[in-house]
């Protein structure tokens, strides 16, 4: 239909929206819809935590007992479905907080090994918070030296 489906945050919100809306009669379309995002969620190359993940693969898993049943359960399914993927994003978006916080040694470590997957580092310079490739966040203090940030930016 030339329309490419939201993807991320903005498609489960809009999916979620829709199953609110129908008051408690999804049918086969928007359940397929919402099968179609886990799978594309699975399938679109980003790491994600690994209760996303295992999120995203029960609702591909169970979408084919749910489209074959009676309306009932398939409403029942799309709801838990939308629920279970909108808090895997509201997790995923959380900023790290003072328990993830890891000594500045430790993140050079990390990059230097390619643990690190990404860094978004403050206007300030003076803290970033990263992603391993664990699918861990934490926030590191970085060191306020030129020439060790220099290095560090050229290794990231």
């Amino acid at each position: 239909d030339g329309a490419k489906a939201a993807s991320g945050l903005a498609g489960i919100v809009g999916l979620a929206e829709e199953v609110l809306a129908c008051g408690g009669r999804v049918d086969e379309d928007l359940a397929g819809r919402l099968r179609d995002f886990a799978t594309s969620e699975l399938h679109s190359g980003c790491k994600n935590h690994v209760a996303a993940t295992r999120a995203f693969v029960e609702v591909v898993d169970s979408a084919a007992t749910a489209l074959a049943g009676p309306a009932e359960a398939r409403s029942r399914w799309a709801a838990t479905a939308a629920a279970s993927m909108l808090l895997t994003f509201a997790v995923d978006l959380q900023p790290a907080n003072a328990l993830d916080q890891v000594p500045y040694s430790d993140f050079l470590e990390q990059v230097q090994r390619g643990d690190v997957e990404m860094v978004r580092v403050q206007k300030d310079l003076l803290a970033a918070q990263y992603t391993s490739k664990d699918g861990i966040r934490r926030e590191v203090n970085l060191v306020p030296n030129a020439m060790v940030e220099d290095a560090l930016f050229n290794q990231l």
